[in-house]
């Protein structure tokens, strides 16, 4: 099965091609954009490009990914309308991926990885997860709160001493971010001492070998009804919804 991941939750993504199967997934390749303001200008464009790169009809992919977000709210949109579009129109099958799942996926430390993201107004976005055999399991979903409460969550789940947690931040900034600051700050007062911190942005082959294993496993989402994992209402909405 040939599946198409379209990464759009933040400034930097694009798109993917893999070749899927139950032994795994085989890269096919990938267009990387910046995406910065300009998502749905750049994603169509990308996606078709990457189709001729690969000598791939579109008749021929048999899956699609999405990013769910956290993320750009502009950018969850355009990517998840395109996978919808192409899904609904083509009966292609579609499945949306966390990103933070991306993110904990591309860590290389274990055998806990703490995916987190700014949330802006001193909140963090943030997931836990233990890697086993069989890869990264989930053990606490996309959650968004003060940095204080993730920390208190994390030292429950991991325990004394932390564990050997990996912090894997998105966004690809710097360790001395004001928002990450606080985060690492929490963490330490509750006795999680990271033993390592990576700055990692969602790559879209990453979300696409994430969403072709789900496809292979039959897990998928239904076209009409998949959304944006936002976490929280946009301003607009709440200014609406107030």
């Amino acid at each position: 099965m040939i599946v198409l991941g379209i990464e759009s939750s933040g400034n930097t993504g694009g798109v993917a091609l893999v070749d899927a199967g139950p032994a795994g997934s085989r890269f096919l390749g990938d267009v990387r954009l910046n995406l910065a303001g300009s998502h749905t200008e750049r994603l169509l464009p990308a996606a078709e490009r990457l189709l001729r790169d690969t000598e791939t009809d579109l008749s021929g992919i048999g899956g699609i990914t999405v990013s769910l977000g956290p993320g750009s709210f502009t950018g969850l949109r355009a990517g998840l309308g395109l996978g919808k579009g192409w899904a609904y129109a083509r009966g292609i099958d579609l499945v949306g991926v966390p990103t933070l799942d991306v993110l904990a996926a591309e860590s290389e430390g274990g055998p806990w990885v703490l995916a987190l993201s700014d949330a802006r107004r001193g909140e963090v976005f943030w997931a836990l997860y233990r890697r086993s055999r069989r890869g990264i399991d989930e053990s606490r979903r996309t959650r968004l709160g003060v940095p204080e409460d993730m920390a208190i969550a994390c030292r429950v789940a991991v325990g004394d001493g932390g564990g050997g947690v990996c912090v894997v931040a998105g966004g690809g900034g710097a360790v001395e971010g004001d928002w990450f600051r606080p985060a690492l700050a929490a963490l330490e007062a509750e006795g999680v001492r990271p033993a390592s911190i990576e700055w990692i942005s969602p790559e879209p082959r990453t979300l696409a070998r994430l969403g072709a294993e789900r496809l292979v496993s039959g897990v998928k989402d239904d076209p009409m009804h998949l959304e944006p994992l936002y976490v929280r209402l946009s301003d607009a909405e709440g200014k609406r919804r107030a």
